[in-house]
């Protein structure tokens, strides 16, 4: 039993101020003898005995309505049925669904605030004296159990729980847990343990297909525990989404520009006029007024551009016509990053053909690639001794036609790409195949091979284009451009050759006889591309050679050919630049750093809790954080030595998005998830979820002070009515 206003028991010792009365009358009568008192006590004794027991009971009834009084101010509260019985301990584990939909409002609140509520109501009906506990889990991005122990704490941890993740919840993790700690509430003395999980029911969020799922639900209900499934969710759920944001091409160069596509989603039942604009660092870009149709879906396109290298954070968001807010925020905006990459460096490595000679695939690749300030690339050219010392400056090693390599440049090469710099090897009619076979079988490819010169005439062999979705032929995914490619003439070649099985490595351009589009007679690939430690290697035997076939006669595909391979080598960020929320963050750098910020959208700032690990040429790979929720664009700064021994700042940005998935609020047909429930488990609506608010609310202890007072009346009438309504006897 409870008191609300315990401080009036202070007054119990006045119940015997009745009993302290009829002592002290007691002694107020004095003895006086006259002469009819032999009468008198012959009626004593004849209604002693019944006078007693009246006094008696008079005394028990007084005594009695001071305790009524005093303990209907102190206000009691009594658990049903125990009133008069006592009751086994009982645990309480609340298992909240945090995944993004459930911050979806309806009638001013969200589901998931509506759950907050549901579970407060359900802990509040425990009692720490008679030995209840409770726990708390928190199903977001990942399962945690929150609070563990007296109702009151896990009820204080309950009320600070703020917004839900922006993600997808891990429903099964979560009742694991909650299955784990109802074991421990039961080892902790609780006889009757029960487990309630508020959830919105999303479809996509609620697989029925995943067996884990259900068989955790099953092992509960094996287990002998209370199940409660109960949903928070709104009756009409409605939603505008900014459901995916591509940036095409991903990285340009500085003067270059982007295009920002944003897919935006209407999950509402009635067409909307839209602001959407393009943010770029924090700037708006762009705006414009879309209309979307019910239950429609559109693209939004706009170009971006950046003068300087780096990286540019950028964000599409959407807003109702008049600021009107939408049903879901968190989703009315998604973060990209577009790569702004200064030209990369090139080192041509090979010898230059004696005065008065053809050039040969040296000369004519420096001629292809030598564009001069503001070009694709920046190229510099040396000859093999020179190039070891200059390989430690540059992000592309193209080796020309090499008739020999000695043991030096070839460990300098493969510690270049250790490091995460890219290389081309352009074999030519100098090439000897042996001296390669060391460098490819160091750099993860030991079945490639370099073929003699083969020769075709009438016809000459082609090009013929098998993977279009390679980088080095992004000008030829337009057929107008192919020709310049596919049509040009190879009168003598190398093809290289390579075994098929578990390379791993691209063959995007192969030789073949006749036309160009016919591969019907394969003669041998001109390209193969792969990675190793996370560089780029390429091998192009279809080179820009006048003696053997027509590319220097045809610029306009063999340049774009040249440029897109060599910049397609340059190193890239070993990490993703776009990540799920939920997901690991971390920075690939090319050392390890002196110092590591981490800013978050909301310009906060924290620092890496763990040391960079080694990856092989002095990469290291930063973690940043286990789990990313907050979505939005973050940025790295990372403080570095260089090779004089300065420091310098790198800046790396990750966005970080919600899933798609959570935008789409359609609900779960219950009917479909109870027929695969165990029996037992008590599956409700969004009805049911008032209703376990409500049955909170009937199994709050009750007040029964009223009742108190009722029976206090019949004293006050006993004490009041014979002074109303004398004796009549006494009127004779």
């Amino acid at each position: 039993m409870n008191f609300l206003r315990p401080e009036f028991l202070w007054a119990l010792p006045l119940a015997g101020i009745p009993v302290l009365i009829h002592l002290l009358n007691r002694q107020r009568f004095v003895r006086v003898d006259f002469a009819a008192m032999e009468f008198l006590r012959r009626a004593l004794r004849r209604t002693r005995r019944r006078l007693f027991l009246e006094d008696l009971l008079l005394l028990l009834l007084r005594t009695l309505a001071v305790l009524l009084l005093i303990l209907a101010l102190a206000r009691p509260g009594v658990d049903p049925g125990s009133l008069l019985a006592g009751r086994p301990a009982r645990g309480e584990v609340v298992v909240l669904d945090a995944s993004m939909s459930m911050d979806h409002r309806s009638d001013g609140a969200s589901a998931y605030q509506r759950a907050l509520q549901a579970g407060l109501l359900r802990l509040g009906q425990l009692e720490g004296p008679r030995g209840d506990q409770a726990a708390l889990v928190r199903a977001g991005v990942y399962a945690e159990r929150i609070a563990f122990g007296d109702p009151g704490e896990v009820r204080a941890a309950l009320e600070e729980l703020a917004s839900p993740d922006a993600g997808v919840a891990d429903l099964r993790a979560g009742l694991a847990a909650a299955r784990q700690t109802a074991i421990a509430l039961a080892e902790e003395g609780c006889e009757q343990v029960r487990i309630t999980l508020w959830s919105d029911f999303q479809a996509t969020n609620w697989d029925l297909e995943d067996p884990g799922l259900l068989d955790t639900i099953r092992g509960i209900a094996s287990d002998g525990r209370e199940l409660e499934l109960l949903d928070a969710g709104a009756a009409l759920r409605l939603n505008l989404a900014v459901e995916a944001v591509e940036i095409e091409p991903a990285e340009i160069s500085p003067g270059g520009s982007a295009q920002v596509s944003a897919r935006i989603r209407s999950y509402d039942q009635r067409d909307r006029t839209l602001e959407v604009s393009l943010v770029a660092d924090g700037a708006v870009a762009a705006s414009a007024e879309i209309q979307l149709g019910a239950g429609a879906e559109l693209t939004w396109s706009h170009p971006i551009g950046a003068a300087e290298a780096g990286s540019r954070g950028l964000e599409v968001r959407i807003q109702s016509q008049g600021g009107a807010a939408d049903d879901l925020a968190a989703d009315d905006k998604r973060a990209a990053v577009l790569g702004v990459r200064a030209a990369p460096s090139l080192l041509l490595i090979g010898e230059a053909a004696p005065a008065g000679e053809a050039p040969g695939v040296f000369g004519m690749l420096r001629r292809f690639l030598d564009l001069g300030p503001g070009a694709p690339v920046s190229l510099t050219a040396a000859s093999p001794s020179r190039a070891v010392r200059e390989l430690a400056e540059t992000e592309v090693a193209v080796l020309a036609d090499p008739p020999r390599l000695d043991a030096g440049l070839r460990d300098a090469l493969i510690e270049h790409v250790e490091r995460g710099g890219g290389l081309l090897v352009a074999p030519g009619p100098e090439t000897d195949p042996t001296a390669l076979a060391p460098l490819f079988a160091a750099l993860g490819l030991p079945g490639l091979e370099v073929g003699p010169p083969q020769a075709y005439d009438a016809p000459s062999a082609r090009l013929h284009i098998a993977e279009a979705a390679h980088p080095a032929l992004a000008l030829f995914l337009d057929p107008r451009w192919q020709p310049l490619l596919t049509e040009v003439p190879h009168r003598r070649f190398r093809a290289l050759r390579l075994p098929p099985e578990g390379t791993g490595a691209e063959r995007p351009l192969r030789f073949v006889r006749g036309a160009g589009e016919d591969p019907s007679q394969e003669l041998g690939d001109a390209l193969i591309a792969w990675r190793w430690t996370g560089a780029r290697c390429a091998v192009l035997s279809a080179l820009p050679l006048p003696a053997w076939n027509g590319m220097a006669s045809v610029p306009g595909g063999t340049l774009p050919l040249l440029l897109d391979l060599t910049a397609g080598l340059a190193p890239r960020p070993g990490h993703p630049r776009r990540i799920e929320v939920g997901q690991a963050m971390a920075v690939e750098l090319p050392g390890s750093p002196t110092e590591v910020r981490l800013l978050d959208p909301d310009r906060g700032v924290r620092r890496p809790q763990q040391d960079a690990t080694p990856l092989g040429g002095g990469r290291v790979l930063q973690p940043l954080l286990p789990s990313a929720l907050l979505p939005g664009v973050w940025t790295v700064r990372s403080l570095m030595l260089d090779a004089a021994g300065a420091e310098v700042e790198r800046v790396e940005r990750i966005a970080v998005v919600p899933a798609a998935s959570e935008s789409d609020l359609a609900p779960l047909d219950l009917d479909l998830l109870r027929a695969q429930l165990p029996p037992g488990v008590l599956l409700g609506g969004r009805a049911a979820a008032a209703h376990g608010a409500a049955s909170a609310d009937a199994a709050e202890p009750r007040d029964p002070s009223r009742l108190l007072y009722l029976l206090l009346a019949p004293f006050l009438a006993r004490q009041t009515l014979p002074a109303a309504f004398p004796d009549p006897s006494l009127r004779r």
